[in-house]
C-alpha cells in the first residue's frame, strides 16, 4: 500500500524540495528566498514533465 501516488504534484515538490534545503542546511550553503524561488520553479517543471497524468473518467 504506497502512499507516494496519492500525494499532490504540489505536496511531491514540497517534500522533495524540504530535503533538498535540509541537506543545504547541513552543508551551511545560504539560501535566499530567490534561490527557493528558482528551485521550486525547478522542481515544478521537473516534476510536471515526470508525473503521467491519470485518465479521467
Amino acid at each position: 500500500m504506497s502512499q507516494e501516488r496519492d500525494y499532490s504534484p504540489q505536496i511531491r515538490r514540497d517534500l522533495v524540495f524540504s530535503k533538498l534545503y535540509l541537506e543545504a542546511k547541513s552543508f551551511e550553503i545560504p539560501m535566499t528566498h530567490l534561490v527557493n524561488q528558482i528551485v521550486a520553479e525547478k522542481l515544478g517543471q521537473y516534476q510536471v514533465k515526470r508525473i503521467v497524468p491519470r485518465p479521467r473518467n
